[in-house]
């Protein structure tokens, strides 16, 4: 992950001197400047009926055809709730309703730091189809969840943690 923080900023923005890097921040000795590598905030949603979770399988990379929860990233005026609905909504043009939060895990993303936020869900309207950046949709039994093919080490966390607890 440094490795990509270090091609992100090369030069200070304010006064361009080369920047100093430790291990969470670049650090301009000019000007003062400093900027962190902070983690992209996104959300996922686990979506349970009838003792199945609603798995999508991803269009394009990274991780292309494995399987994954629906959700993405904040925009920058955005709450984790109202990222939620916009995303389910794009992605596989359902309403939702958040019954629960159920934890936040880090992970990266295209080797940048993400911090994801996950919510147990219903759908209250709608039937979910595949759209924007989904290939296909599944509900997997819990005995059945596909591990070995799901995208994210995160994603793969937080569902065996849900189904072990719930």
């Amino acid at each position: 992950m440094q490795k990509y923080f270090h091609t992100w900023y090369v030069f200070c923005p304010r006064c361009k001197t080369s920047l100093e890097y430790d291990d969470h921040s670049t650090r301009c000795s000019s000007c003062g400047f400093v900027a962190y590598l902070n983690a992209s905030p996104g959300v996922g949603a686990i979506i349970e009926k009838d003792h199945a979770i609603l798995l999508v399988k991803r269009k394009f990379d990274p991780h292309k055809n494995t399987w994954d929860i629906p959700g993405g990233f904040l925009n920058s005026d955005e709450s984790f709730e109202s990222a939620l609905h916009r995303e389910l909504f794009e992605e596989l043009g359902v309403e939702i309703n958040i019954v629960r939060y159920l934890g936040s895990e880090a992970d990266e993303y295209n080797g940048r730091p993400i911090i994801n936020t996950i919510f147990l869900c219903t759908i209250v309207s709608g039937t979910p189809v595949p759209t924007d950046d989904i290939a296909e949709i599944q509900w997997f039994d819990r005995e059945n969840m596909p591990y070995n093919d799901i995208a994210f080490a995160y994603v793969k966390k937080i569902v065996q943690s849900y189904i072990n607890t719930s």
